[in-house]
């Protein structure tokens, strides 16, 4: 679909997410880096929050913790939405099956998605016990990252002015979440804030089940009433 007829099409649904990720059109439903191209020309947007199809995808190998960032073309959590929802507010993780792990591994190793070392993140913490941390981002200088976060950043914002913090789990909580299951790997949704909050970016949402976060995309059709013979 041309981005001008998209653009037209686009709308958004607030609600629980298993509620609302039905409603859409997968193939449509916005990364972060189209909802920030957007939102100039969608000023009813701006200030939305809303969860995102890119995939955050940890895991530990060879006794670091690793954040996998995907697109939506392999988005384990919307082919599996309802499953995963609920692991999500029962235990706060998604565990993806082993063999979409895999794919999200491959496509990093051919360059189709983001592989980066947690530790190199250099995350800050509100509190020690805090299962995320986050990193500060200057949107009007980037050179001020270091080159794990620049190439996080990049991933998300794409060519958009990047939001002003990106949060992501804490690499000794994948570790000890994922102690003696290192051939596994936990998820969570992704979120994008408004831009009255900094436009911020969330690689580590659990909290799917309420009323104020959206989805940007292409309704499915309604199906048409059979005609009366």
């Amino acid at each position: 679909m041309p981005q001008d007829t998209l653009e037209a099409k686009l709308d958004v649904r607030k609600g629980p997410l298993a509620d609302i990720f039905p409603l859409f059109d997968p193939s449509t439903i916005q990364e972060a880096n189209g909802i920030m191209a957007r939102r100039e020309s969608m000023p009813q947007i701006r200030n939305e929050w809303l969860w995102t199809a890119d995939f955050p995808m940890y895991a530990v190998e060879g006794g670091e913790a690793f954040l996998y960032l995907a697109p939506k073309e392999h988005n384990l959590m919307f082919r599996d939405i309802d499953n995963a929802t609920t692991q999500l507010l029962a235990t706060g993780n998604y565990v993806p099956p082993k063999e979409g792990i895999d794919e999200v591994v491959a496509a990093a190793a051919a360059g189709k998605a983001l592989k980066v070392k947690i530790s190199d993140l250099q995350l800050e913490k509100y509190d020690p016990n805090d299962e995320y941390g986050f990193f500060n981002v200057n949107p009007d200088n980037t050179d001020s990252l270091n080159p794990a976060q620049k190439l996080l950043v990049q991933a998300i914002y794409g060519a958009s002015k990047p939001g002003k913090r990106v949060y992501v789990l804490d690499s000794e909580y994948v570790k000890n979440t994922l102690k003696g299951k290192e051939e596994s790997a936990i998820s969570r949704a992704s979120r994008l804030d408004g831009a009255d909050y900094g436009s911020r970016f969330d690689a580590d949402d659990r909290y799917v089940g309420g009323p104020y976060g959206g989805l940007l995309g292409v309704l499915k059709e309604a199906p048409k009433a059979p005609q009366k013979k």
